[in-house]
């Protein structure tokens, strides 16, 4: 976290986030399944995607066959986001 915030990038947390919504691929990942792949509370998770998507790092799509969900998939900003978080963070 140190090392992230001197090098003017975002908490581990963003990139956690971010590289589990690269794996999933351009399908991207309901909420609830990305609740499910990272250590983080649902509440904590349901701002930091508020914050993501304000920042046009990751982008919400309806679900087709549901009214209601939603499917949240990374964008190109947010793959170089991740891309510069991980320089710090891999050397760290």
């Amino acid at each position: 976290e140190d090392a992230l915030k001197a090098g003017g990038l975002p908490p581990l947390a963003w990139y956690d986030v971010l590289h589990e919504l690269a794996e999933a691929g351009e399908g991207g990942l309901r909420p609830f399944e990305l609740i499910d792949r990272v250590l983080l509370a649902q509440y904590n998770v349901s701002r930091l995607l508020a914050r993501l998507e304000a920042e046009g790092l990751v982008e919400k799509l309806p679900v087709s066959d549901d009214g209601r969900g939603q499917t949240v998939r990374i964008t190109p900003a947010g793959r170089e986001t991740r891309r510069r978080i991980w320089a710090v963070y891999g050397a760290a």
